[in-house]
Protein backbone atom coordinates (compact mmCIF):
# COMPACT_ATOMS: atom_id res chain seq x y z
CA UNK A 1 0.00 0.00 0.00
CA UNK A 2 0.94 3.60 -0.23
CA UNK A 3 2.05 5.65 2.61
CA UNK A 4 -0.28 7.67 3.95
CA UNK A 5 0.65 11.83 3.44
CA UNK A 6 1.02 14.20 6.29
CA UNK A 7 -2.80 15.22 6.09
CA UNK A 8 -3.98 12.38 5.43
CA UNK A 9 -2.12 10.83 8.93
CA UNK A 10 -2.99 13.45 10.31
CA UNK A 11 -6.79 12.90 9.81
CA UNK A 12 -6.84 10.07 10.81
CA UNK A 13 -5.50 10.78 14.45
CA UNK A 14 -7.88 13.53 14.23
CA UNK A 15 -10.58 10.61 13.87
CA UNK A 16 -9.28 8.22 16.49
CA UNK A 17 -11.03 8.17 19.33
CA UNK A 18 -10.55 7.01 22.89
CA UNK A 19 -13.11 4.65 24.15
CA UNK A 20 -11.41 4.01 27.88
CA UNK A 21 -13.52 6.54 30.19
CA UNK A 22 -10.91 6.53 33.11
CA UNK A 23 -8.06 7.60 30.67
CA UNK A 24 -10.59 10.07 28.10
CA UNK A 25 -11.34 12.23 31.36
CA UNK A 26 -7.52 11.88 32.56
CA UNK A 27 -7.13 13.60 29.05
CA UNK A 28 -9.82 16.25 29.13
CA UNK A 29 -9.00 17.27 32.63
CA UNK A 30 -5.05 17.57 31.46
CA UNK A 31 -5.85 19.70 28.23
CA UNK A 32 -8.36 21.71 30.69
CA UNK A 33 -5.37 22.65 32.46
CA UNK A 34 -3.65 23.71 29.79
CA UNK A 35 -6.56 25.39 27.80
CA UNK A 36 -6.75 27.55 30.65
CA UNK A 37 -2.82 28.33 30.91
CA UNK A 38 -2.10 32.10 29.74
CA UNK A 39 1.41 30.55 28.94
CA UNK A 40 -0.01 28.48 25.81
CA UNK A 41 -2.49 30.77 24.99
CA UNK A 42 0.63 32.16 23.12
CA UNK A 43 -0.49 29.52 20.64
CA UNK A 44 -2.87 30.72 17.88
CA UNK A 45 -4.68 27.05 18.06
CA UNK A 46 -3.56 23.84 19.97
CA UNK A 47 -4.90 20.38 19.83
CA UNK A 48 -4.86 17.12 21.33
CA UNK A 49 -5.32 14.00 19.68
CA UNK A 50 -4.96 10.41 20.62
CA UNK A 51 -3.67 7.39 18.69
CA UNK A 52 -4.64 3.35 19.43
CA UNK A 53 -1.84 1.07 17.79
CA UNK A 54 -4.65 -1.50 18.24
CA UNK A 55 -7.28 0.08 15.53
CA UNK A 56 -4.81 2.48 13.89
CA UNK A 57 -4.03 1.59 10.27
CA UNK A 58 -0.70 -0.03 9.35
CA UNK A 59 0.29 3.01 7.29
CA UNK A 60 -0.47 5.39 10.46
CA UNK A 61 2.14 3.45 12.69
CA UNK A 62 4.50 3.15 9.95
CA UNK A 63 3.93 6.98 9.39
CA UNK A 64 6.07 10.09 10.94
CA UNK A 65 3.34 10.77 12.67
CA UNK A 66 2.80 8.12 14.62
CA UNK A 67 4.54 7.87 18.22
CA UNK A 68 5.18 5.41 21.07
CA UNK A 69 4.95 8.07 23.25
CA UNK A 70 3.82 11.67 22.52
CA UNK A 71 5.12 13.77 19.89
CA UNK A 72 4.46 17.54 18.81
CA UNK A 73 2.98 18.24 14.75
CA UNK A 74 4.53 22.00 14.57
CA UNK A 75 2.71 22.80 11.33
CA UNK A 76 -0.96 21.85 12.61
CA UNK A 77 -0.42 22.36 16.34
CA UNK A 78 -1.30 19.14 17.08
CA UNK A 79 -0.14 16.82 19.91
CA UNK A 80 -0.24 13.11 19.80
CA UNK A 81 -0.31 11.17 22.74
CA UNK A 82 -0.52 6.76 22.32
CA UNK A 83 -3.26 5.20 24.48
CA UNK A 84 -0.68 2.00 25.12
CA UNK A 85 1.79 4.20 26.47
CA UNK A 86 -0.63 6.04 29.09
CA UNK A 87 -2.01 2.26 29.83
CA UNK A 88 1.58 1.68 30.94
CA UNK A 89 1.78 4.50 32.66
CA UNK A 90 -1.67 4.34 34.46
CA UNK A 91 -0.72 0.75 35.16
CA UNK A 92 2.76 2.06 36.58
CA UNK A 93 1.09 4.88 38.64
CA UNK A 94 -1.68 2.40 40.58
CA UNK A 95 1.26 -0.25 40.93
CA UNK A 96 3.40 2.08 42.78
CA UNK A 97 1.03 4.16 44.33
CA UNK A 98 -1.04 1.87 45.98
CA UNK A 99 0.79 1.33 49.27
CA UNK A 100 0.55 4.76 50.09
CA UNK A 101 3.92 5.54 51.42
CA UNK A 102 7.41 5.47 50.07
CA UNK A 103 8.99 2.56 52.16
CA UNK A 104 5.90 0.57 51.63
CA UNK A 105 6.06 0.64 48.04
CA UNK A 106 7.11 -3.54 47.48
CA UNK A 107 8.72 -2.65 43.49
CA UNK A 108 11.39 -0.70 45.85
CA UNK A 109 12.64 -4.02 47.56
CA UNK A 110 14.53 -4.77 44.18
CA UNK A 111 15.58 -4.08 40.66
CA UNK A 112 13.82 -7.70 39.84
CA UNK A 113 10.22 -6.68 41.33
CA UNK A 114 10.51 -3.36 39.00
CA UNK A 115 12.07 -5.51 36.40
CA UNK A 116 8.54 -8.03 37.13
CA UNK A 117 6.52 -4.85 36.50
CA UNK A 118 7.99 -4.39 33.61
CA UNK A 119 7.38 -7.65 32.21
CA UNK A 120 3.74 -7.48 33.69
CA UNK A 121 3.68 -4.80 30.96
CA UNK A 122 5.58 -5.44 28.08
CA UNK A 123 5.43 -9.41 28.49
CA UNK A 124 8.42 -10.83 26.00
CA UNK A 125 8.43 -14.27 23.64
CA UNK A 126 11.00 -16.06 21.68
CA UNK A 127 11.90 -15.05 18.80
CA UNK A 128 14.01 -16.86 17.11
CA UNK A 129 16.99 -18.27 19.09
CA UNK A 130 18.64 -15.25 20.72
CA UNK A 131 16.10 -12.50 20.13
CA UNK A 132 13.27 -11.95 22.17
CA UNK A 133 10.60 -9.15 21.16
CA UNK A 134 7.82 -7.36 23.26
CA UNK A 135 4.34 -8.18 23.15
CA UNK A 136 3.22 -4.70 24.61
CA UNK A 137 -0.54 -5.15 25.88
CA UNK A 138 -0.44 -3.51 29.11
CA UNK A 139 -4.61 -3.59 29.17
CA UNK A 140 -4.94 -6.71 30.89
CA UNK A 141 -3.00 -5.83 33.45
CA UNK A 142 -3.80 -2.61 33.96
CA UNK A 143 -7.45 -3.91 34.09
CA UNK A 144 -6.35 -6.22 37.30
CA UNK A 145 -4.61 -3.12 39.06
CA UNK A 146 -7.90 -1.02 38.84
CA UNK A 147 -9.82 -3.51 40.31
CA UNK A 148 -7.09 -4.20 42.91
CA UNK A 149 -6.61 -0.74 43.46
CA UNK A 150 -10.36 0.62 43.86
CA UNK A 151 -10.37 1.88 46.78
CA UNK A 152 -6.91 2.48 47.71
CA UNK A 153 -4.06 5.21 47.00
CA UNK A 154 -2.96 7.86 48.65
CA UNK A 155 -4.03 8.61 52.15
CA UNK A 156 -4.57 12.36 51.15
CA UNK A 157 -8.59 12.30 52.87
CA UNK A 158 -11.05 9.81 53.82
CA UNK A 159 -13.25 9.00 51.04
CA UNK A 160 -12.79 8.38 47.50
CA UNK A 161 -9.17 7.27 47.76
CA UNK A 162 -9.69 6.56 43.44
CA UNK A 163 -10.02 9.72 42.71
CA UNK A 164 -6.62 10.60 44.06
CA UNK A 165 -5.11 8.02 41.45
CA UNK A 166 -7.42 9.59 38.69
CA UNK A 167 -6.18 13.19 39.74
CA UNK A 168 -2.67 11.97 39.75
CA UNK A 169 -2.88 10.52 36.19
CA UNK A 170 -4.05 13.61 34.95
CA UNK A 171 -0.95 15.33 36.24
CA UNK A 172 1.30 13.04 34.74
CA UNK A 173 -0.70 13.53 31.16
CA UNK A 174 0.23 17.13 32.21
CA UNK A 175 3.68 16.62 32.56
CA UNK A 176 4.03 15.11 29.26
CA UNK A 177 1.54 17.49 27.26
CA UNK A 178 3.13 20.52 28.42
CA UNK A 179 6.38 19.59 27.67
CA UNK A 180 4.93 18.93 23.66
CA UNK A 181 3.58 22.25 24.39
CA UNK A 182 6.48 23.65 24.74
CA UNK A 183 8.14 22.44 21.40
CA UNK A 184 5.17 24.23 20.07
CA UNK A 185 5.92 27.31 21.52
CA UNK A 186 9.39 27.32 20.43
CA UNK A 187 8.44 26.52 16.81
CA UNK A 188 9.89 22.78 16.84
CA UNK A 189 8.37 19.86 15.58
CA UNK A 190 9.40 16.75 17.23
CA UNK A 191 12.81 15.16 16.11
CA UNK A 192 14.71 12.16 16.55
CA UNK A 193 18.78 11.98 16.76
CA UNK A 194 18.22 9.27 13.76
CA UNK A 195 17.62 12.50 11.33
CA UNK A 196 21.21 14.02 12.07
CA UNK A 197 22.16 11.17 9.58
CA UNK A 198 21.40 10.10 6.11
CA UNK A 199 19.01 7.45 6.39
CA UNK A 200 21.70 5.08 4.67
CA UNK A 201 24.47 5.71 7.06
CA UNK A 202 26.86 2.81 7.77
CA UNK A 203 27.40 0.91 10.99
CA UNK A 204 31.54 3.07 11.58
CA UNK A 205 28.97 7.10 11.13
CA UNK A 206 25.75 5.40 13.32
CA UNK A 207 28.73 4.00 15.83
CA UNK A 208 30.77 7.39 16.19
CA UNK A 209 27.46 9.12 16.00
CA UNK A 210 26.43 7.37 19.05
CA UNK A 211 29.37 7.71 21.10
CA UNK A 212 29.53 11.69 20.54
CA UNK A 213 25.82 11.82 21.25
CA UNK A 214 26.87 10.02 24.87
CA UNK A 215 29.09 11.88 25.67
CA UNK A 216 26.80 14.85 25.10
CA UNK A 217 24.67 13.05 27.45
CA UNK A 218 27.56 12.83 30.02
CA UNK A 219 28.21 16.97 29.62
CA UNK A 220 24.65 17.39 30.10
CA UNK A 221 24.27 15.08 33.12
CA UNK A 222 27.53 17.13 34.85
CA UNK A 223 25.56 20.23 34.35
CA UNK A 224 23.50 18.85 37.16
CA UNK A 225 26.20 17.91 39.30
CA UNK A 226 25.87 14.32 38.11
CA UNK A 227 29.36 12.95 37.44
CA UNK A 228 31.64 10.21 38.13
CA UNK A 229 34.48 9.94 40.07
CA UNK A 230 37.10 8.15 37.84
CA UNK A 231 35.67 9.74 34.55
CA UNK A 232 36.84 13.12 35.07
CA UNK A 233 38.44 13.06 31.66
CA UNK A 234 35.11 12.88 29.61
CA UNK A 235 34.21 16.37 30.71
CA UNK A 236 37.85 17.28 30.25
CA UNK A 237 38.36 18.85 26.43
CA UNK A 238 42.39 17.80 26.67
CA UNK A 239 41.52 14.28 27.57
CA UNK A 240 42.81 11.37 25.45
CA UNK A 241 38.83 10.71 25.75
CA UNK A 242 37.51 13.39 24.45
CA UNK A 243 40.05 13.74 21.72
CA UNK A 244 38.54 10.39 20.79
CA UNK A 245 35.58 11.48 20.69
CA UNK A 246 36.46 14.88 18.62
CA UNK A 247 37.70 12.31 16.05
CA UNK A 248 34.36 10.87 15.41
CA UNK A 249 32.78 14.52 15.54
CA UNK A 250 35.04 15.38 12.51
CA UNK A 251 33.71 12.57 11.02
CA UNK A 252 29.27 13.23 11.26
CA UNK A 253 29.36 16.42 9.68
CA UNK A 254 26.80 18.86 10.83
CA UNK A 255 25.32 16.44 13.09
CA UNK A 256 26.97 17.33 16.56
CA UNK A 257 25.76 21.08 15.98
CA UNK A 258 22.33 19.64 15.43
CA UNK A 259 23.29 17.30 18.97
CA UNK A 260 23.33 20.42 20.55
CA UNK A 261 20.75 22.55 19.06
CA UNK A 262 18.28 19.19 20.12
CA UNK A 263 19.43 19.44 23.76
CA UNK A 264 18.71 23.28 24.01
CA UNK A 265 15.30 22.27 22.59
CA UNK A 266 14.53 19.79 24.94
CA UNK A 267 15.54 21.68 28.15
CA UNK A 268 13.29 25.21 26.52
CA UNK A 269 10.39 22.32 26.50
CA UNK A 270 11.24 21.02 29.75
CA UNK A 271 11.23 24.79 31.13
CA UNK A 272 8.00 25.40 29.46
CA UNK A 273 6.08 22.69 31.19
CA UNK A 274 7.69 23.74 34.15
CA UNK A 275 6.18 27.19 34.10
CA UNK A 276 2.99 25.50 32.87
CA UNK A 277 2.67 23.02 35.91
CA UNK A 278 3.67 25.76 38.59
CA UNK A 279 1.03 28.06 36.73
CA UNK A 280 -1.43 25.69 37.34
CA UNK A 281 -0.15 24.47 40.93
CA UNK A 282 -0.65 28.31 41.94
CA UNK A 283 -4.04 28.97 40.59
CA UNK A 284 -5.16 25.83 43.06
CA UNK A 285 -3.31 27.69 45.74
CA UNK A 286 -4.87 30.52 45.25
CA UNK A 287 -8.59 28.82 45.64
CA UNK A 288 -7.32 26.34 48.42
CA UNK A 289 -3.65 26.14 49.57
CA UNK A 290 -4.26 22.77 51.45
CA UNK A 291 -5.92 20.96 47.89
CA UNK A 292 -2.61 22.72 45.99
CA UNK A 293 -0.78 20.97 48.40
CA UNK A 294 -1.96 17.37 47.78
CA UNK A 295 -2.11 18.54 43.81
CA UNK A 296 1.67 18.88 44.12
CA UNK A 297 2.24 15.59 45.84
CA UNK A 298 -0.18 13.31 43.38
CA UNK A 299 1.89 15.34 40.57
CA UNK A 300 5.69 14.65 41.96
CA UNK A 301 4.42 10.65 42.94
CA UNK A 302 3.23 10.07 39.68
CA UNK A 303 5.46 11.75 37.67
CA UNK A 304 7.97 9.56 39.95
CA UNK A 305 6.21 6.59 39.23
CA UNK A 306 6.10 7.13 35.65
CA UNK A 307 9.81 7.95 35.45
CA UNK A 308 11.11 4.88 37.24
CA UNK A 309 9.22 2.73 35.36
CA UNK A 310 9.88 3.87 31.98
CA UNK A 311 14.15 3.67 32.99
CA UNK A 312 13.31 -0.05 34.38
CA UNK A 313 11.44 -0.82 30.80
CA UNK A 314 14.41 0.64 28.52
CA UNK A 315 16.95 -0.91 30.67
CA UNK A 316 15.41 -4.33 30.44
CA UNK A 317 15.63 -3.68 26.95
CA UNK A 318 18.85 -2.35 26.55
CA UNK A 319 20.08 -5.56 28.52
CA UNK A 320 18.17 -7.80 25.93
CA UNK A 321 19.63 -6.02 23.34
CA UNK A 322 22.82 -6.59 24.37
CA UNK A 323 22.84 -9.71 25.54
CA UNK A 324 23.55 -10.15 29.52
CA UNK A 325 20.87 -10.83 31.87
CA UNK A 326 21.15 -7.79 33.57
CA UNK A 327 23.23 -4.65 34.86
CA UNK A 328 25.86 -6.03 37.90
CA UNK A 329 29.54 -4.52 37.47
CA UNK A 330 30.84 -1.66 34.50
CA UNK A 331 33.80 -4.20 33.67
CA UNK A 332 30.65 -6.60 32.42
CA UNK A 333 28.89 -3.73 30.76
CA UNK A 334 32.70 -2.15 28.74
CA UNK A 335 32.95 -6.16 27.67
CA UNK A 336 29.71 -5.97 25.97
CA UNK A 337 30.00 -2.70 24.42
CA UNK A 338 33.69 -3.31 23.17
CA UNK A 339 32.16 -6.76 21.44
CA UNK A 340 29.68 -5.36 18.98
CA UNK A 341 29.90 -1.89 17.86
CA UNK A 342 25.99 -2.51 17.57
CA UNK A 343 25.61 -1.81 21.21
CA UNK A 344 27.20 2.15 21.33
CA UNK A 345 23.82 2.78 19.39
CA UNK A 346 21.77 0.94 21.55
CA UNK A 347 22.96 2.26 24.76
CA UNK A 348 22.99 5.59 23.52
CA UNK A 349 19.12 5.19 22.35
CA UNK A 350 18.70 4.45 25.98
CA UNK A 351 18.74 7.90 26.82
CA UNK A 352 16.10 8.70 24.46
CA UNK A 353 15.89 9.48 20.73
CA UNK A 354 12.95 11.87 20.47
CA UNK A 355 13.29 13.55 24.17
CA UNK A 356 15.54 12.98 27.16
CA UNK A 357 15.40 10.45 29.16
CA UNK A 358 11.78 10.67 31.43
CA UNK A 359 14.13 9.86 34.03
CA UNK A 360 16.24 13.28 34.20
CA UNK A 361 13.07 14.78 33.36
CA UNK A 362 11.33 13.61 36.19
CA UNK A 363 14.03 15.28 38.44
CA UNK A 364 14.23 18.35 37.22
CA UNK A 365 10.67 18.41 37.46
CA UNK A 366 10.51 17.43 40.85
CA UNK A 367 13.33 19.38 41.78
CA UNK A 368 11.13 22.71 40.69
CA UNK A 369 8.28 21.89 42.57
CA UNK A 370 10.01 21.72 45.61
CA UNK A 371 12.01 24.50 45.07
CA UNK A 372 9.17 26.72 44.26
CA UNK A 373 6.21 25.37 46.91
CA UNK A 374 8.26 24.57 50.06
CA UNK A 375 11.03 25.18 51.79
CA UNK A 376 12.82 22.64 51.93
CA UNK A 377 16.01 23.56 49.82
CA UNK A 378 16.49 26.48 52.95
CA UNK A 379 16.46 24.18 55.91
CA UNK A 380 18.97 21.11 54.57
CA UNK A 381 22.56 20.73 53.19
CA UNK A 382 21.84 19.12 50.12
CA UNK A 383 23.97 18.08 47.28
CA UNK A 384 23.79 15.39 44.52
CA UNK A 385 26.35 13.12 46.59
CA UNK A 386 24.43 13.86 50.08
CA UNK A 387 20.52 13.77 50.19
CA UNK A 388 18.81 14.70 53.21
CA UNK A 389 15.49 13.40 53.26
CA UNK A 390 14.42 14.26 56.42
CA UNK A 391 11.67 17.18 55.50
CA UNK A 392 10.98 20.56 56.37
CA UNK A 393 11.11 22.52 58.78
CA UNK A 394 9.13 25.29 58.94
CA UNK A 395 6.95 25.80 61.85
CA UNK A 396 2.90 25.20 61.44
CA UNK A 397 2.45 23.02 58.53
CA UNK A 398 -0.24 20.72 58.81
CA UNK A 399 0.76 17.16 59.66
CA UNK A 400 -0.88 15.96 56.72
CA UNK A 401 1.03 18.65 54.25
CA UNK A 402 4.16 17.87 55.98
CA UNK A 403 3.94 14.32 55.29
CA UNK A 404 3.25 15.24 51.71
CA UNK A 405 6.61 17.07 51.49
CA UNK A 406 8.34 14.13 53.12
CA UNK A 407 7.16 11.52 50.54
CA UNK A 408 8.38 14.24 47.81
CA UNK A 409 11.62 14.48 49.26
CA UNK A 410 12.35 11.09 49.51
CA UNK A 411 10.83 10.61 45.87
CA UNK A 412 13.22 13.68 44.83
CA UNK A 413 16.26 11.98 46.44
CA UNK A 414 16.06 8.74 45.25
CA UNK A 415 15.41 9.53 41.24
CA UNK A 416 18.98 11.38 42.12
CA UNK A 417 20.61 8.34 43.50
CA UNK A 418 18.79 6.12 40.36
CA UNK A 419 20.22 8.96 38.04
CA UNK A 420 24.01 7.73 38.83
CA UNK A 421 23.40 4.20 36.99
CA UNK A 422 22.45 6.60 33.80
CA UNK A 423 25.61 8.53 34.62
CA UNK A 424 27.55 5.38 34.53
CA UNK A 425 26.32 3.88 31.53
CA UNK A 426 26.95 7.30 29.89
CA UNK A 427 30.04 7.06 30.67
CA UNK A 428 30.94 3.68 29.85
CA UNK A 429 29.63 4.48 26.51
CA UNK A 430 30.88 7.48 25.72
CA UNK A 431 34.79 6.08 26.44
CA UNK A 432 33.91 2.49 24.57
CA UNK A 433 36.02 3.41 21.56
CA UNK A 434 38.57 4.52 23.83
CA UNK A 435 38.71 1.19 25.48
CA UNK A 436 38.86 -0.26 22.64
CA UNK A 437 41.95 1.31 21.17
CA UNK A 438 43.57 1.78 24.54
CA UNK A 439 42.96 -1.79 25.48
CA UNK A 440 42.38 -4.22 22.60
CA UNK A 441 38.93 -4.40 23.35
CA UNK A 442 39.44 -6.06 26.92
CA UNK A 443 37.69 -3.99 29.38
CA UNK A 444 40.41 -1.92 32.00
CA UNK A 445 40.96 -2.98 35.48
CA UNK A 446 38.70 -0.96 37.62
CA UNK A 447 35.79 -1.88 39.92
CA UNK A 448 32.60 -0.14 39.46
CA UNK A 449 29.21 -1.86 40.48
CA UNK A 450 25.34 -0.53 39.84
CA UNK A 451 23.65 0.18 42.84
CA UNK A 452 20.65 -1.51 43.33
CA UNK A 453 17.21 0.02 44.41
CA UNK A 454 17.09 -1.28 47.49
CA UNK A 455 20.49 -0.18 48.04
CA UNK A 456 19.49 3.09 46.69
CA UNK A 457 16.69 2.87 49.27
CA UNK A 458 18.37 2.29 52.28
CA UNK A 459 21.17 5.25 51.44
CA UNK A 460 17.68 7.27 51.16
CA UNK A 461 16.40 5.87 54.56
CA UNK A 462 19.10 7.53 56.37
CA UNK A 463 19.02 11.14 57.02
CA UNK A 464 21.70 12.77 55.62
CA UNK A 465 22.24 10.73 52.60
Amino acid sequence: MADLTRAEAVAELRAQRCGDEIQRQAIERACGIVASSAIAERLDELDVVVVDPGTASRELLESPCYTRSLKSLLRESVVVVNLRFLAEIEAAIRALGSAGSFFSMPQLRSDEALFDLVRSLRPLQPEGLARRRPRPDPWPQLTRLRRLTTGYGAPSREGDREEDIREELSLVILFFVAHEVGHLLDGKDSRSFAAFLPPGADLEHRAANAIVRLARHVDDLAAREHDLPGFADLTDSDSEVRASVAKMESTLGDAPAQHEAWFAEEASADDWANKIIDEHLGHVEAEDQHAAARSAYLLCRGVFSSALYAWYADLLSFCDAIGIDGLTNARSLVFAMTRDRHNYIRAASLFGEIHRSTLMRAEIALETVLQNRSDWFEHCEWSRSKLDASGPERAGIPALEKWWLEETVLRFCLLGIVVDTAVKLACVGAASSWFEEKHGGEPPMFIMNFESIDRAVSRVGRKGG
